[in-house]
Order: structure tokens, then sequence, then C-alpha cells
């Protein structure tokens, strides 16, 4: 049996695991890219599993009870050569809804 941190781990533990490495690098990368392009900062959370083996629609609608607004952006990853696919929804927070919205509008022309 695999190990993690010294203890042994099932193949569901380790394969979400990986999950959450993968998604942490791709994560950061995004942020880093459009922190970059819109000259700003993101303060960022953990990456955490919101819905695994789901639609994104279902999990969508499972949880706009807590959301008021929420600006998503889902991405679309996969691996040539290798069978690795997968989706990476990033959900902003209200409050960093206007601040991201203002500055897209400078960026774009009139």
């Amino acid at each position: 049996m695999p190990k993690i941190d010294g203890r042994q781990v099932t193949d569901e533990e380790l394969q979400l695991e990986l999950l959450m490495d993968v998604s942490s690098i791709l994560f950061s990368a995004f942020l880093k890219g459009m922190a970059e392009q819109l000259d700003i900062q993101f303060c960022q959370s953990q990456p955490i599993v919101l819905g695994q083996h789901m639609k994104v629609s279902d999990l969508v609608s499972r949880n706009e009870i807590r959301w008021d607004k929420t600006l998503s952006i889902e991405t679309s990853f996969s691996f040539e050569d290798r069978n690795i696919n997968c989706d990476l929804l990033f959900l902003f927070t209200e409050d960093s809804i206007n601040p991201i919205h203002q500055l897209v509008e400078y960026l774009l022309p009139e």
C-alpha cells in the first residue's frame, strides 16, 4: 500500500492527494498570469475539492444557495499521450468581482 508522510493510504486517498497537488500548481500558474496581466495581487487559499466526478453545472447548482455573487472561470486541461483530463473551476468571491471588473473595463477599449 502506498504511503504519504509515513502513513499508509488507500488508492483513493493517493488519487486525491495527487489531484490536490496538480490543481495547486495549475491554480497558482493561472493566478500568477492573471495577476501579471491585471497588475494586481491576489490573496488565495489552498484549492479544495468541491465535487469530484461531477458535472460543473451540478456543482454550481448545488452550491448556488451559499453564493450571492460569484465569478467562476472554468479551465479544461488535458495532457498529450496521457489519459489525464481535468476541469479546474476558479471561484472568486463577491468582494473580488468589482475590482476585477474595474480593471478589465480599464483594459478594454471603448
